[in-house]
Order: structure tokens, then C-alpha cells, then sequence
């Protein structure tokens, strides 16, 4: 029982960084176009993603296990499926908690990038 919790464990860290990774890929792709100068926006996604990686570990494992592995005991009681459902739930729970948090961060930086953007292009003289 131990394995399976570290595979899913292990499969909700990998699953969440890919979703996250599919998602701020087309937020660093797609946001910057609407501005003008995008290499201040696409940096903060960026910087922002990577600042919050390692929070964000800790707090999907806290937090994402914990109400992954909840949930998918009440699945478990509820359905009657037997004990194998409480890791799908604790990787779920995880993917979902890692995910959350690094787009947050990612949008966090790109909106801190668009501030620097105006912010610099008013300190300019014209």
C-alpha cells in the first residue's frame, strides 16, 4: 500500500507540472501578444512560475493530499469500490493543488511584468 501511495504521489507532482506547463505554455504564447513590448510579460510568467515551484511542492502535498485522500476515502465509502480508490484521489487531489499554484504564480509575474512594462514606459521621456 505503501508504493501505490508514493506512485501516486509521484504521478500527481508529474501530472500536475504538465498541466501547468500546457496551460502557462500557451499564457506566455498567447498574453504577450496583446501588448506591445511582450519580452517583460513572457520573463514575469516565467520568474513567477519558477519563484513559486518549490511552495508550491510543499503545498500540494499538504494540502492537495490532504483533500485528495479525503475525498477518495468518501468516494471509496459511498461507491464501495474497495481501498483502491483513495490514491486516485490523492494524485487528483495533488495534480490539482500543484497545477493551481504554479499558474497562479505564473499570472502573478506576468501581471508584475505588465507593471514593469508601463512602468517603464512612462519613466521614458517622449
Amino acid at each position: 500500500m505503501e508504493n501505490i501511495m508514493m506512485l501516486a504521489t509521484a504521478l500527481g507532482i508529474v501530472g500536475g507540472g504538465l498541466c501547468a506547463y500546457m496551460a502557462c505554455k500557451s499564457l506566455v504564447l498567447v498574453w504577450p501578444q496583446l501588448f506591445t513590448p511582450p519580452h517583460f510579460v513572457m520573463a514575469g510568467a516565467v520568474i513567477g512560475a519558477l519563484i513559486i515551484l518549490l511552495p508550491s511542492v510543499f503545498f500540494a502535498l499538504v494540502v492537495g493530499g490532504n483533500l485528495g485522500g479525503a475525498l477518495g476515502d468518501i468516494a471509496e465509502s459511498a461507491v464501495g469500490w474497495g481501498t483502491g480508490i483513495v490514491p486516485v484521489g490523492l494524485a487528483l487531489g495533488i495534480a490539482a493543488a500543484f497545477s493551481g499554484s504554479l499558474i497562479a504564480g505564473s499570472l502573478i509575474g506576468s501581471f508584475l511584468g505588465k507593471a514593469l512594462t508601463l512602468l517603464i514606459s512612462y519613466s521614458m521621456p517622449r
